[in-house]
């Protein structure tokens, strides 16, 4: 049951230069900052669709860019999701544990999708910059022996590489905030 007098007294008595210390808060900011480079990397994703011809090149990027609006989707559903300060609908405990679960799987949820795209993007980016460099269209340059070799190779390391570098991305801008959500909990 809600408490009118109760939220308001606890509003008012929050003071806002204690907001920047609330993880939630910070872990807000973060989710934005998340928002504002999926929003400028779909803007980038447009103009490389727009400028570029190659087909298949092309078709990665739509899927890239269908990957980051999902992204930025969900990322803005979390974000609206968590509120921070004190409710009266639910315990605090209940809360805590409600928005660290959210932004955990929420990140689980995103790195394990990501897994699927980055070989989309790979593989475009590689394409093209093969048809480029070489001026030879797609068909000639997987009849080449090096580029047979090349691209399962990239795969291989570029994959758990960019897996890598997502995973501490993640952890370098939700990860202390997370650790001490769970530690108030």
């Amino acid at each position: 049951p809600e408490n009118m007098d109760w939220d308001k007294m606890v509003k008012e008595s929050i003071s806002p230069k204690w907001l920047p210390l609330d993880p939630l808060y910070r872990l807000k900011k973060n989710l934005r900052i998340n928002i504002g480079w999926g929003v400028l990397i779909c803007i980038i994703y447009i103009v490389a669709i727009i400028l570029m011809t190659l087909p298949i090149f092309r078709i990665s990027m739509i899927f890239l860019l269908s990957f980051t609006l999902w992204a930025i989707y969900t990322t803005i559903c979390l974000d609206k999701s968590i509120v921070p300060g004190i409710n009266s609908k639910h315990s605090l405990l209940e809360d805590m544990e409600r928005h660290y679960n959210a932004i955990s799987n929420w990140m689980k949820a995103q790195e394990k999708a990501a897994l699927f795209f980055y070989p989309i993007g790979i593989l475009g980016g590689f394409f093209m910059g093969g048809v480029v460099g070489s001026g030879k269209t797609v068909s000639e340059l997987l009849t080449r022996p090096a580029v047979l070799i090349a691209l399962p190779i990239l795969l291989l390391v570029l994959v758990p590489a960019s897996n890598y570098l997502a995973k501490w991305m993640n952890k370098k801008a939700f990860g202390d905030h997370l650790v001490k959500l769970k530690e108030n909990i």
